[in-house]
């Protein structure tokens, strides 16, 4: 496949996988590192923030040269993008991030590296409130998904989900049939 095959097609959105309201614990939820207790991972949950002190953005800390979080689907999922926002309440935001995912979360690559031979860096967010929907030219399979901030206005507070196609049998579970 070459980039003009993958810049050509047209991606798919899908629907959020759980982040945002809570189907994906927050024992799912991990990242290189945290500010301090009350910045973690499950604080950056995607519309949160009830006010400065409460889920208002996961923050890594400032010497942490490698950041990332990591979202645990809990199975084997496609994956269409995620969406990205900034910190509540502060002017705080994500300027650009790459993404990854795995099936194992030992082996890793990069949104597009396979299609293009490197890893795209995506633009995200221009301000704190605004999410910021990023999607892949095709979608992936991956149990795991790391969003890794790159550059940011004054701190990279973040808030997060993961976009994907539900699952057949899911979409099946909740039908009404008649």
């Amino acid at each position: 496949m070459n980039h003009e095959e993958v810049s050509c097609s047209r991606p798919i959105r899908g629907e959020g996988m759980g982040v945002e309201d809570g189907r994906i614990p927050n024992s799912s939820l991990t990242s290189s590192s945290s500010f301090d207790h009350r910045y973690t991972a499950s604080d950056g949950r995607l519309n949160g923030g009830a006010s400065h002190e409460e889920n208002v953005a996961w923050l890594a800390k400032d010497d942490d040269i490698d950041k990332w979080v990591k979202i645990d689907l809990g199975k084997t999922s496609t994956v269409t993008g995620v969406i990205v926002q900034g910190r509540w309440g502060w002017e705080q935001w994500i300027t650009s991030v790459k993404v990854s995912y795995s099936l194992d979360d030992v082996a890793w690559t990069y949104a597009l590296e396979p299609q293009c031979g490197e890893q795209k860096v995506y633009p995200a967010n221009y301000d704190n409130t605004t999410p910021e929907i990023i999607l892949f030219p095709r979608p992936v399979t991956a149990r795991y998904v790391r969003i890794h901030p790159l550059t940011w206005q004054e701190h990279q507070g973040m808030r997060y989900e993961v976009l994907g196609i539900a699952e057949l049998t899911e979409v099946l579970q909740h039908e009404d049939f008649y």
